[in-house]
């Protein structure tokens, strides 16, 4: 069952991530230009109507799919995109409407660490106390999520205000 709440997503070192985005919600007919920060992902398959995890996966493009950043999810329909989590860091997913991000369109992935130099996060700057630096990633995680419930926040309140 999804969780309706601000979490990130921690995602282990070049995962394949594969998601449904569906936009079949009667509250609002638009599409959501849907983008992902740090990485590029494949387009497999899309679609009108609710996404059916039996037939729809018989749809995929695995030969040749779409690489792209952002996608427009279509009013009434569904997307299936794929990605490597081979970028550590933690990475924003949002739509790029900015009012349909306090509804909750927009999510963020931690991608952790690996051993070699290109595949980690740059070391903490020198002043950073010692005793900080090994939760570094986690103390990352649990900063994105304020900062995302804060700035979902702030961006409800100016609409709030504006409508006034």
């Amino acid at each position: 069952m999804t969780s309706k709440s601000t979490k990130v997503k921690k995602l282990k070192f070049n995962s394949t991530v594969e998601m449904v985005l569906q936009n079949t919600a009667s509250l609002g007919v638009e599409s959501h230009p849907m983008h992902l920060h740090g990485f590029d992902f494949h387009v497999l398959a899309q679609g009108f109507g609710n996404y059916d995890p039996i037939n729809d996966p018989k749809k995929f493009n695995l030969v040749n799919p779409q690489a792209r950043n952002t996608i427009v999810v279509p009013a009434g329909g569904w997307i299936v995109v794929r990605f490597q989590a081979n970028n550590p860091g933690v990475w924003l997913m949002n739509c790029h409407m900015d009012i349909h991000v306090p509804w909750g369109l927009s999510m963020a992935f931690a991608v952790e660490n690996m051993p070699t130099p290109s595949t980690m996060l740059p070391p903490p700057l020198g002043d950073l106390p010692k005793s900080l630096a090994p939760n570094l990633l986690e103390m990352i995680v649990r900063s994105s999520t304020l900062v995302l419930a804060c700035f979902t926040h702030m961006v409800m309140k100016s609409l709030l205000s504006a409508r006034i």
